[in-house]
């Protein structure tokens, strides 16, 4: 310290002075250039919600306790509960794209994408599981009452089995056509198919000899409420649409032509419903609704005629049909 004092007290006092200031200026230039750490201040990311409601295929039902979850993406591993209601939400979601699956006892899983920017609302629809049946039944001739040996018996044209030397069969199979449409299907030999709702663990069926006539005669057939679903074209599958019964006569075109197929009510002259298709005619049309109907065909041909009734009809009911030489 002393060659410092002793510096300055040689120096003239202005110049002290001076330097004295010029040292408090760099202190303070110092203190300035030394870099501090800025405070970060950004706003939280926007979260979303997601919300809805679970109900049955079946009943419309709201399904009570089904377990909703995100699978993937930011918010894997988010998991609800639907209320009495069926409904659940999330919230403060990430926004992104991931897949929500759902599930529930008695009840097949469903998965769906979602894409999240925004609050969004996506109901779910859950399919019960289908029941396993164990359906036994006897086929018989609808005329005679016989038993029908080795017909064969689908349930839902899936699940198989063959009637036995007294018409009986047992076949195991799931309902799972849904909407109480599940249907066998059983066919023989010299016999028109039959289909038929199932209702219950026992189903008899009766099968109708196929009827044949040439084309320029008539036959009278008369249409039960048991008679098989008339089951000919899309719509008239199982569920879809009004259903109908009928009974089939093949009519058989002994030349090349046009044949008119015609039925008439024996009760009261009306026409019912009445379905024609002509059996390896081509190109399309070869199958049509109408009564009368008009087919162009060839010699030999056969033309498969279903005269059809409502299914809801109370009473059996008879009709003649007609069908011109071409």
């Amino acid at each position: 310290m002393k060659p410092a004092l002793t510096f300055f007290r040689r120096l003239p006092t202005r110049r002290v002075v001076l330097l004295a200031v010029l040292a408090s200026a760099w202190a303070c230039s110092d203190r300035k250039a030394t870099p501090t750490s800025p405070t970060l201040s950004s706003a939280p990311a926007s979260t979303f919600s997601l919300d809805g409601r679970v109900t049955s295929t079946e009943t419309s039902a709201p399904v009570t306790g089904a377990t909703v979850s995100i699978v993937d993406g930011p918010n894997a591993g988010t998991s609800t509960t639907t209320d009495v209601s069926g409904r659940f939400s999330f919230a403060a979601l990430q926004p992104s794209g991931f897949t929500v699956e759902v599930s529930a006892d008695n009840y097949i899983s469903h998965s769906q994408g979602v894409t999240l920017t925004s609050n969004r609302t996506l109901n779910f629809l859950l399919r019960p599981k289908p029941a396993f049946i164990t359906l036994t039944g006897h086929v018989t001739d609808a005329a005679s009452g016989g038993p029908i040996a080795s017909a064969v018996v689908y349930i839902n044209g899936r699940y198989r089995a063959i009637t036995d030397n007294s018409g009986y069969y047992l076949v195991g199979g799931f309902l799972d056509a849904g909407n109480n449409t599940d249907t066998t299907y059983v066919s023989a030999e010299n016999y028109a198919a039959d289909h038929r709702y199932i209702r219950g663990t026992v189903q008899d069926v009766r099968l109708w000899r196929l009827e044949r006539i040439m084309a320029g005669e008539s036959k009278i057939v008369t249409v039960a409420p048991e008679d098989t679903l008339c089951v000919n074209n899309i719509q008239d599958i199982p569920g879809i649409g009004p259903d109908y019964v009928c009974r089939s006569v093949l009519v058989v075109a002994q030349n090349d032509g046009a044949v008119t197929i015609e039925a008439v009510s024996t009760r009261d002259g009306t026409h019912p419903r009445l379905e024609v298709e002509a059996i390896g005619v081509t190109p399309c049309c070869s199958e049509r609704i109408g009564n009368p109907t008009t087919v162009e065909v060839a010699a030999g041909t056969v033309i498969v005629v279903n005269v059809e009734m409502a299914a809801s009809s109370n009473s059996s009911q008879s009709f003649v049909v007609n069908a011109s030489p071409p």
